[in-house]
């Protein structure tokens, strides 16, 4: 409905399904708010959204018929619209008839702003005035020969007060009753003539009436035609019989355009189906692209776990490293341990020479002065010596926490890897249900070709037995005809004997 109200998409499109549509008056269409195609589908959009979201905020409760609970009253809040909800109103509005062509302006925009009023400006999308569908149509109700009016159509959004989207409350026979009457109402009161012409209301839709008055015209076409016969049937014998020939004709004609009719449905069919079967086409390549993105997906899956495992082996090789140094820095503290007892050992071995060469200690005093000097750098050496053991020590235990911090990332990196091969084994099973999916659309795409070919099979069946009893039919009625002549004459005869 946006592309056919919009003018810039009207003019766009080539050929219009309603054939009474003059595109050389389309520029003198115009729009009342002025929103462009997209900005009113955005509005629709965000209507419609914003009625979902106050619909996902209330909970309703019903009774199950059937499950566990059955009979019992439950709650639960629509988080989506019905199928069959009505989004859309489209409302169409012609111009009074003794309005003159210089009002017309001001008084679209006067009923544009009952409309507003009325359905509220947050549920009115656009308004567009028409002046390029002006054309001579039958009216079924008067039985006559009128011309169509320009009118407006304003496309509406049916939401409640409350945010709710119900046609039902907005759009009732009160609310008609209602606009009708403010139009009625203002088109007196500013313009002194009469919006309502007393006509019987149409509560069809358009393409129902307009299939109507089509239809009359054809009747009326018909009677006309009728007349024209019964004309030329009071000409002379031999005018008579050739249009007798002629309506026979007619007739045949007829029956090749019903048959032809018929070859065109049918062609039309084919041609549907066969766009089926290209839509189809387009959704299996669709689905081969979606199946080649997927293998893509797999395939960096399948490097990043390739990644991971080489980090895993860094890191195993990094804590083997990590322990080799640990057991050379153990195998130190071990040594230098020794070396401690055997100085300790040589120190108590000088004591036991002093106390026993006690006669000698003033001859060795110096030697004694220099294994005191000795002594003493020893234990810097040994001091030093323990500094180092501590620090290797604070290594060890850095080593230690580094080897749990790396323990540690081992198990989480396994655990992605087997988060991956999980996400591998999902997209394996989407691609199989794709391949499953494009088994089916092809089952469905041979059926289709073989219904087209049943439908083609009969169809020239039909079209060979139309033509064949028509033939019947028209030599039937030629020899009848003949007959008939051929008895009148002799009755003239008998007659004038």
């Amino acid at each position: 409905m946006f592309r056919h109200d919009e003018r810039e998409k009207r003019e766009a499109t080539k050929e219009h399904s309603n054939f009474h549509i003059d595109k050389s008056q389309t520029f003198r269409n115009y729009s009342l708010i002025g929103r462009t195609y997209k900005e009113r589908c955005d509005m629709y959009d965000e209507a419609i959204q914003s009625a979902i979201s106050v619909a996902a905020s209330k909970v309703e409760t019903y009774v199950p018929k059937k499950g566990k609970n059955a009979g019992k009253t439950m709650q639960r809040k629509k988080s989506k619209l019905r199928k069959d909800a009505v989004t859309g109103l489209n409302l169409y509005v012609p111009v009074p008839i003794d309005l003159p062509y210089s009002e017309y302006y001001r008084w679209f925009k006067a009923v544009h702003d009952i409309e507003v009023e009325f359905f509220g400006a947050e549920n009115v999308i656009d308004s567009d005035v028409h002046y390029d569908e002006i054309h001579e149509y039958f009216d079924t109700w008067l039985k006559e020969w009128v011309m169509s009016r320009v009118h407006m159509h304003t496309t509406v959004v049916p939401r409640t007060a409350d945010g709710r989207l119900c046609c039902n409350e907005i759009f009732t026979r009160e609310n008609c009753i209602k606009l009708n009457n403010l139009i009625e109402e203002m088109t007196q009161r500013e313009f002194g003539i009469a919006f309502n012409t007393g006509e019987e209301p149409h509560r069809e839709s358009v393409e129902r009436l307009k299939s109507k008055s089509y239809v009359a015209e054809m009747k009326l076409f018909e009677e006309l035609q009728a007349k024209k016969e019964r004309l030329c049937a009071e000409m002379s014998e031999y005018n008579e019989q050739k249009e007798k020939l002629i309506t026979e004709v007619s007739e045949l004609n007829a029956s090749k355009a019903i048959a032809c009719d018929e070859i065109i449905r049918l062609n039309a069919q084919v041609s549907n189906m066969q766009t089926q079967v290209s839509d189809m086409q387009v959704q299996i390549s669709d689905n081969n692209e979606k199946l080649e993105k997927q293998h893509t997906e797999i395939n960096e899956c399948e490097k990043q776990v390739e990644k991971l495992s080489a980090e895993v082996a860094k890191l195993n090789a990094t804590k083997d490293e990590a322990e080799q140094t640990a057991a050379a820095a153990l195998n130190e503290v071990n040594r230098l341990s020794e070396q401690v007892g055997n100085l300790q050992t040589q120190a108590l071995k000088m004591q036991l020479q002093i106390s026993d060469n006690n006669e000698t200690l003033n001859e060795q005093d110096e030697e004694i002065i220099k294994r005191k000097k000795h002594i003493a750098g020893l234990d810097v050496q040994i001091s030093d010596r323990k500094n180092e053991l501590e620090e290797l020590v604070d290594d060890i235990v850095e080593c230690q926490k580094h080897l749990v911090f790396l323990n540690n990332k081992k198990e989480s990196d396994r655990e992605e890897i087997a988060y991956l091969n999980e996400i591998k084994k999902r997209l394996t099973n989407d691609i199989d249900e794709l391949n499953k999916t494009e088994e089916e659309q092809i089952n469905k795409i041979n059926d289709l070709n073989k219904e087209i070919n049943e439908k083609r099979m009969k169809l020239q069946s039909t079209t060979a037995e139309v033509r064949t009893q028509k033939a019947n039919e028209a030599a039937k009625n030629v020899n009848k005809n003949y007959m008939d002549e051929r008895a009148n004459k002799a009755h003239d005869i008998l007659r004038g004997l």
